[in-house]
């Protein structure tokens, strides 16, 4: 009988020892999972204000680009003198993706939907990439009209300045066609 209490007491013994032992574990995990949620939490409000500021910096962005066209548009020079003017001084100072996005522009119709995204495509390159190089022909004269249709920017090219464009590439074409080899 006094093996079987001191067998009893030594199991009551570990029981206790593996009770704090379990308990330490617990309470570790809880504090675990209260910082895990502390910082899913943060994670998360940093994700909502990051979207925030995306969607003032597109709102920014398409203000900017706006006054940009507004700020052509008023322009204190003729529209067939400023279209002479960018066909004698701005075209050579277009980068080469400018050049090929002038390009597409220029041999688009004019009823088509042509908007950033489908230049994107088009050209295999960023959209935001495509809206930067926009917005730097614009500043450089180049009368790319923007519309905007249910918050979607619609491109087209002044029709005065793609006419020119369309005749100085077939006048280009018939020199090389003539040409001696």
């Amino acid at each position: 009988m006094l093996i079987k209490r001191g067998i009893s007491h030594n199991i009551d013994k570990v029981e206790n020892k593996l009770k704090i032992a379990f308990n330490k574990i617990k309470n570790e995990i809880d504090d675990h999972r209260q910082a895990i949620n502390e910082n899913t939490n943060e994670i998360q409000s940093n994700y909502e204000y990051m979207c925030k500021i995306d969607t003032k910096l597109d709102k920014l962005s398409k203000t900017v680009e706006e006054l940009s066209l507004f700020v052509h548009q008023m322009a204190k020079i003729e529209p067939e003198n400023k279209i002479d003017l960018i066909i004698h001084t701005k075209k050579a100072q277009l980068t080469i993706t400018e050049q090929n996005i002038l390009s597409f522009l220029i041999h688009t119709n004019e009823n088509d939907y042509i908007t950033y995204a489908v230049i994107a495509e088009q050209l295999e390159m960023a959209e935001r990439e495509v809206l930067d190089y926009i917005s730097n022909m614009i500043s450089k004269g180049v009368p790319i009209i923007k519309r905007y249709i249910s918050d979607t920017v619609i491109l087209h090219l002044n029709s005065e300045f793609k006419s020119e464009q369309i005749k100085q590439e077939i006048g280009h074409e018939m020199l090389k066609s003539t040409s001696v080899y």
